[in-house]
């Protein structure tokens, strides 16, 4: 006896009664789970990135508010100080004219009190402490050897007058220089120099500014001068924007180095400048290479 057949199959009537067979069921079925299974990850994906996109935007919203409020306190602190300012001020003005009466007053009196005392000239006359004193400078005044000598005028200067940087800064070099390393090669004609430059002011005030490195054959000779980095002493003149840029905190260690040429080397001392961003000196200092 044959065992029945155990399979189905969706059949599909139609109106005059043919009988229309459906075939591949489970395909289609597997298929629309499958894609709904694609379709829910792909929403939840987006609903988690929508989700983090909020809460980021949230925090920033709280930083923007937090933000406002800093610079709102900052401005009435900046104000309150404005004020104080100016009424120190006005009290330090007003203090100074009462100084100034008194002092006004007290030299009048000494001008009433001593009159000019009366001397008696080499001829015999009596003349006052004024008119002797009047005469005396101008006997000083004859005498050529006593007479000051004018500056030099800049044609006659020296050609070879080493380099004058800007004035330093005024206020206080907020940085240090530590040991320099200094190293020769003959044969490749390049000389490296190592330093490290330190901030001496408060760690949360970065300090930033522009490196240069001069090797001096003869300190009174600028044309003996070597600019490090290369091209930032040109024509007797530094030129600070060639040096070398940086920015720090705490510390920073300058490797720098240039071609010199091969042969020995007649240096006799290195000096390092320091410049701020408006070409002031931070600091100037020398090494002495026999030193190093």
């Amino acid at each position: 006896m044959a065992k029945p057949d155990k399979r189905w199959q969706l059949l599909m009537v139609a109106d005059d009664g043919r009988i229309i067979p459906f075939r591949h069921v489970k395909g289609i079925v597997l298929t629309l789970i499958i894609s709904l299974v694609i379709t829910v990850t792909i929403c939840a994906g987006l609903l988690w990135l929508l989700t983090k996109e909020k809460m980021n935007h949230h925090q920033t919203r709280e930083q923007l508010s937090a933000a406002k409020q800093a610079a709102a306190r900052y401005k009435s602190d900046n104000e309150i100080a404005t004020a104080e300012l100016v009424l120190a001020e006005a009290r330090l003005q007003k203090a100074g004219g009462a100084h100034s009466d008194r002092d006004d007053r007290a030299r009048q009196e000494k001008t009433d009190d001593h009159q000019p005392a009366s001397v008696t000239a080499p001829d015999g006359s009596n003349q006052t402490l004024s008119t002797a004193a009047t005469q005396f400078a101008s006997v000083q005044a004859n005498r050529p050897f006593l007479k000051p000598q004018p500056p030099p005028s800049p044609e006659k200067a020296d050609a070879d007058t080493p380099p004058k940087p800007m004035t330093p800064a005024a206020a206080s070099s907020a940085v240090a220089l530590g040991k320099m390393v200094f190293n020769h090669d003959p044969d490749r004609g390049r000389v490296t120099v190592n330093f490290r430059i330190s901030n001496t002011g408060l760690r949360s005030a970065s300090v930033e500014g522009w490196c240069v490195v001069a090797l001096k054959g003869d300190p009174n000779h600028a044309n003996t001068w070597i600019g490090m980095p290369d091209g930032s002493l040109m024509n007797k003149k530094i030129d600070f924007k060639k040096g070398k840029n940086f920015k720090i905190s705490n510390f920073i260690d300058m490797d720098m180095q240039v071609g010199v040429g091969p042969g020995p080397l007649s240096v006799t001392n290195a000096t390092v400048y320091i410049f701020d961003d408006a070409g002031s000196i931070l600091l100037e200092k020398d090494f002495s290479i026999s030193q190093i």
